[in-house]
């Protein structure tokens, strides 16, 4: 008996990386929703799903706001260094000002799988 042949189009992972957004400086959702919008504004990142928005109490520096955080799923032909290099340019591009570990933030935007 024969043993099958791998197609050579089977079907891809349905995401390439997952990222997290958390924002609990100035407008929480907008800061979310215009990195979500930066980081898809090109062809080589394409949004799959997004979560729910969602409150987390600060951790670390408690001393702070609460957070709003979501989710996202991506295709991209990116490698990881590369994301994570578009990742750190909207956070900057955004305003982003890293003083304190842990401490408030405008918009953070992490790489949670890949």
């Amino acid at each position: 008996m024969s043993r099958p042949v791998p197609s050579k189009t089977a079907a891809q992972p349905p995401f390439d990386a997952l990222i997290g957004l958390g924002s609990n400086l100035g407008d929480k959702i907008a800061n979310l929703d215009l990195a979500i919008e930066r980081l898809t504004a090109t062809p080589d990142i394409r949004l799959v799903a997004r979560s729910r928005t969602y409150k987390s109490a600060p951790w670390g520096v408690i001393d702070q706001d609460w957070f709003v955080n979501a989710a996202i799923s991506i295709r991209t032909p990116l490698s990881p260094r590369d994301l994570l290099q578009r990742c750190q340019a909207i956070e900057n591009e955004m305003g982003r000002v890293r003083q304190q570990h842990w401490g408030p933030r405008l918009i953070d935007i992490d790489i949670l799988s890949y």
